[in-house]
């Protein structure tokens, strides 16, 4: 059986999924008490039912949820937040690049006592944890010749990195939520929205969202990708609207429409997922990948955590370096998402960690990966 969806029937599908999501999170403790995210629960299913029946969908409004929300955290943040934080967001960008070097390390000396061939070491490196889809080609071009395997086996190694990414920042936020009182994060009210608050959010968005594409189409993509290019100009509004005092940009409303952003982009990641592709894997795979997390989780607990101080923003800083260091930043910002729901916000998080983990390592994980390999 096939069946072809459009964009507006896959869009509707995507919500009623992650709508599903947020019921059985709901009614599953386990779910709860380890911050599993609703998108991961509601996309999981759908994923599943789309191979099931061979569902072909029209996901190609992804691109504009990246945006939207990215928008988000610019316009979340004052100048005197983001002279505050500047700092400890290039602390983070470092420890990422860090992390991505070791990664490399690691591999190359596990490689050496199993005696793994090159393609196995790349596919256990910072180019499969901390690196996406968009480095595909440069993954083909330094296996040549065994591209079928290859191919299928970093696939395989994606999705499960997708699933243990986005589960580990839960179970490790677990582990540290006791050592702290969250008494510095913030839980905006309810918005309320006239038709001309709706407006001017509408416009302030819609503005951010196209900007964030024009340093692509200028050819700096390699750069300034769509959610920096998002980032930036929700930031550089914001900082207008400050300072020349054209409108104020409340932080309840700017939540909201972030937060729904970030949903369906979330909910879309994790319904591409194919389960299929986990048959390419051994067991080898998966006891790589575990030994990738374990030192990662030790390295976070007992070095960043403790860099930042051992806050609230150490918990969640710490947390969100585990989800796109082994998953896709999807991963971080889907524990972050709902950890935040829980505990109360920090918009100097959002400064730092996704900032880094969906635009500022791509930038240079590509350089690490070509030191290596």
């Amino acid at each position: 059986m096939n069946i072809t969806l459009n964009l507006p029937q896959s869009t509707a599908l995507l919500i009623v999924f992650l709508f599903i999501g947020v019921l059985i999170q709901s009614k599953v403790s386990i779910f709860k008490k380890y911050y599993v995210p609703a998108p991961l629960i509601g996309g999981i299913i759908l994923s599943v039912l789309i191979n099931l029946f061979n569902i072909k969908t029209d996901f190609s409004l992804l691109p504009i949820f990246v945006a939207g929300f990215f928008a988000s955290i610019g316009l979340r943040i004052s100048k005197d937040l983001f002279k505050k934080g500047f700092m400890k967001q290039l602390l983070f960008l470092g420890i990422t690049i860090f992390v991505a070097i070791f990664q490399n390390v690691f591999i190359i000396g596990i490689g050496k006592i199993f005696n793994l061939a090159k393609g196995d070491l790349i596919l256990h490196s910072s180019l499969s944890l901390m690196g996406d889809s968009s480095l595909q080609a440069v993954a083909t071009s330094l296996v040549p010749g065994e591209n079928d395997i290859f191919l299928s086996q970093l696939s395989g190694i994606s999705v499960l990195c997708i699933i243990l990414g986005t589960l580990i920042g839960g179970i490790f936020f677990k582990i540290i939520e006791s050592k702290n009182d969250f008494s510095t994060t913030l839980k905006p009210p309810a918005p309320s929205f006239s038709n001309k608050d709706l407006l001017k959010y509408a416009v302030l968005f819609s503005v951010s969202i196209g900007l964030a594409f024009v340093p692509d189409q200028l050819g700096y993509g390699k750069f300034i990708n769509p959610a920096g290019g998002a980032f930036l100009a929700g930031l550089i509004i914001r900082f207008l609207c400050d300072q020349f005092e054209i409108c104020e940009i409340q932080l309840p409303h700017v939540n909201l429409i972030g937060g729904f952003s970030l949903s369906m982009l979330l909910v879309t990641v994790f319904s591409s997922m194919s389960f299929i592709a986990l048959k390419s894997l051994d067991l080898l795979n998966v006891v790589i990948i575990l030994l990738q997390i374990l030192w990662l989780m030790i390295f976070s607990y007992f070095i960043v955590y403790k860099m930042y101080g051992k806050s609230d923003l150490a918990a969640f800083v710490s947390s969100g370096l585990l989800g796109f260091s082994i998953g896709v930043p999807a991963s971080t910002m889907a524990f972050l998402q709902y950890s935040f729901e829980r505990k109360g916000a920090m918009p100097l998080v959002l400064l730092i960690v996704p900032t880094v983990g969906m635009w500022l390592i791509t930038i240079f994980n590509p350089i690490v990966i070509n030191l290596f390999f």
